[in-house]
């Protein structure tokens, strides 16, 4: 049997990879071997969701006399989108090419600069042995930001095939509410965890046309007592997003003024404006498992405000906005009634909370999430600090609750942002939270009669009168609660 040429295999691969309909290839071309020789890959109009990067590469370092046996660059330009926020991801896969039959490994890394910003650094890798995909996540706003791409491979046999396609999501960044103009403080310390728990934190802020405002970062804490972050600054009044993720989350700005010396690659930044990046993959807290916390406070003239946060999995960034005001929002207040961690609520509960000093109006929701996201009823526009839930809740449902105050110069959420309160058993005559003894004891003592005095919570269908329809209800919950 004839054996096929090298040069066929890579025609027939080229061709397997061949994008789809509409769709456009970016392919490497020799030399392309630092950034000065990088490839575009975008043209002038930048890649588009589904474009394609391809190449062959055998190379963990530059080999001159064998182009095949080097790394391979690319110059990524993304295409322009209306101003938002988005995240992006190249995902690579690669194929050996034949007669290799292992060391199928692919290192696919965005290039920035080092805390100099002269020296070539890696800002994230995405590596990955024996597995398809690879990827690497990029944050952006539309504005055709463009990096430094390497690919390579520690196969220096006959290569490593490679094709990445770029896809992309819109990010809704949380809304926070309002805050005073003038000093802030936004601080992860002791919001994620201490010791080994603790999450190594970075934070930037960026002004209302998705620009990072100068100087307006923050790494590690500035008294060097911590890994997690702190700053201080003030704030004219204005729309600001606020991006929070692990260490080494990093765009084209230098380190801060008050930030400490960096340590290793934290003062690695990117080379080119208009994106930001998390280099770190991790997906799970170490040691405890489960979404990585980012929960951050804000601090202005009105006071702490607390909120919960979390990384939304590799590379990801935590994106909230938030408005300061010029004039004063209204002041802090709290939740009252039901009170936090209650049982044994009615469907249709009446919710207080205390007064807001300058609130014009207060708005209420009630979910099934402490997000307050699934929201299953809500009113706006109150005057009053009370409210009765409409329509009815379920029984025997644990729910949360959280109220807004509002003015001309702004919002204010309660403190805390939410409480929670389960709702009662349908047969749960005495209110204590779980059907049994006494609950059948009340109803077979009021059996008979009108639903009024001590018998009116018998009156568990509620035709007035306690009768067997009420007793078959409570059998059938007996033991609810227990």
């Amino acid at each position: 049997m004839r054996i096929a040429r090298p040069a066929v295999l890579l025609g027939l691969l080229a061709l397997a990879a061949a994008p789809a309909f509409g769709r456009t290839d970016y392919p490497e071309t020799e030399p392309n071997d630092d950034t000065t020789s990088a490839n575009p890959a975008g043209g002038a109009g930048g890649m588009a969701d589904g474009d394609t990067i391809s190449g062959t590469t055998a190379g963990d370092f530059n080999f001159p006399q064998n182009p095949l046996q080097s790394i391979d660059y690319f110059l990524f330009k993304n295409s322009a989108r209306p101003l938002k926020i988005y995240r992006h991801q190249l995902v690579f896969t690669s194929t050996l090419i034949p007669p290799n039959t292992n060391n199928n490994v692919l290192f696919s890394s965005i290039r920035g600069v080092d805390v100099t910003g002269f020296l070539e650094a890696r800002a994230q890798q995405s590596v990955s042995v024996g597995t398809n995909p690879r990827t690497n996540v990029w944050y952006g706003f539309g504005k055709q930001e463009q990096f430094y791409l390497t690919v390579r491979s520690v196969n220096i046999d006959q290569g490593v095939s490679y094709s990445g396609a770029l896809s992309t999501t819109e990010v809704t960044p949380v809304d926070i509410g309002s805050f005073v103009a003038g000093s802030m403080t936004i601080s992860t310390v002791g919001q994620v965890g201490t010791g080994l728990f603790a999450t190594d934190t970075g934070l930037c802020v960026y002004d209302a046309n998705l620009t990072p405002v100068p100087d307006f970062s923050n790494n590690d804490e500035p008294s060097g007592n911590s890994l997690q972050s702190l700053l201080t600054r003030n704030f004219p009044a204005g729309t600001y997003y606020l991006a929070i993720s692990e260490f080494s989350l990093m765009n084209d700005q230098p380190p801060a003024s008050d930030e400490p010396p960096p340590i290793g690659t934290d003062g690695n930044r990117l080379q080119f404006p208009n994106m930001i990046l998390c280099s770190s993959s991790a997906a799970t807290a170490p040691f405890v498992g489960g979404p990585i916390p980012l929960n951050f406070t804000i601090t202005d003239s009105g006071g702490t405000r607390a909120f919960a946060a979390s990384k939304p999995g590799p590379w990801g960034i935590y994106w909230a906005k938030f408005t300061v005001v010029g004039g004063t929002p209204p002041a802090a207040f709290s939740l009252s009634t039901p009170a936090n961690n209650a049982i044994a609520q009615e469907r249709a509960p009446s919710l207080t909370w205390t007064a807001s000093a300058g609130a014009a109006t207060y708005a209420v929701k009630v979910a099934t999430d402490p997000g307050l996201t699934n929201v299953v009823a809500s009113a706006t526009g109150l005057a009053g600090t009370s409210w009765t839930v409409s329509p009815p809740l379920n029984f025997n449902t644990p729910y949360y609750w959280g109220v807004t105050a509002t003015n001309a110069n702004g919002s204010r959420a309660s403190t805390p942002t939410t409480f929670t309160f389960r709702t009662r058993c349908a047969g749960d005559v005495d209110r204590n939270g779980a059907v049994g003894a006494n609950d059948l004891t009340i109803m077979l003592t009021c059996f008979g009669q009108s639903a009024s005095g001590n018998c009116a919570q018998a009156d568990l269908d509620g035709n007035g009168s306690i009768g067997a329809a009420d007793l078959s209800l409570l059998l059938v919950d007996y033991g609810c609660g227990t």
